[in-house]
């Protein structure tokens, strides 16, 4: 098995691992910051890992490494999508997200490039997932298509009432909606077009 073929068959790992470090991080670092909120309005989850912070390495390094396994899955699904559908150019979009995520871990909140990093890992996530659905509904995959554009339209719409549902949460929720969309990209496209629409790309 090359490496091609690594990245292929392993990328529902990726996603798993991803999101299990994520959801660790997440919960171990809020609770090593017992005040943290996340309705508060005035806050946001990078500040689990605020410059000077002496656990604020939990929160940095669990985005990283989280990163890390996102950069896999979108290598993953890069393979398995090229030349077979137009969903490959989201997944390109998602690979450069992906670095912006490891990036914001690299650099805490604090620092100077950390929330243009972070923002630009919404944005582009967002552009990819929108691009996915669009050829996706050209490839005559409308249903998750169409629930995922609501889904990312609700995740902006959370950003834009923040004040009334607390930043940290509208955060949170963004993240959640990557989960279910790389998750479902990872088991069911990864099958629909490595698997079963193009076996031959096994050999």
């Amino acid at each position: 098995m090359d490496v091609k073929q690594i990245f292929q068959k392993h990328t529902f790992l990726y996603v798993i691992a991803s999101i299990t470090i994520f959801s660790i991080t997440i919960v171990a670092a809020m609770l090593l910051h017992p005040g943290f909120s996340l309705f508060d309005p005035n806050s946001s989850l990078s500040r689990l890992g605020r410059v000077g912070d002496p656990v604020g390495w939990v929160f940095d390094k669990g985005m990283i490494i989280t990163g890390i396994f996102l950069l896999l899955f979108a290598f993953g699904m890069s393979f398995i999508y090229c030349c077979k559908t137009g969903k490959y150019y989201a997944m390109l979009i998602f690979l450069v997200a992906s670095f912006t995520y490891i990036g914001f871990g690299i650099f805490p909140y604090g620092t100077p490039y950390h929330t243009p990093l972070a923002e630009t890992f919404f944005f582009l996530t967002s552009v990819a997932m929108v691009l996915w659905s669009f050829y996706s509904i050209k490839d005559g995959e409308k249903k998750m298509a169409i629930f995922l554009i609501f889904l990312v339209i609700s995740a902006y719409l959370m950003y834009f009432s923040y004040e009334i549902v607390g930043f940290p949460m509208a955060e949170l929720y963004g993240g959640i909606i990557t989960a279910l969309w790389t998750v479902y990209v990872g088991y069911i496209d990864a099958k629909r077009y490595y698997l079963k629409k193009y076996p031959q790309s096994e050999n």
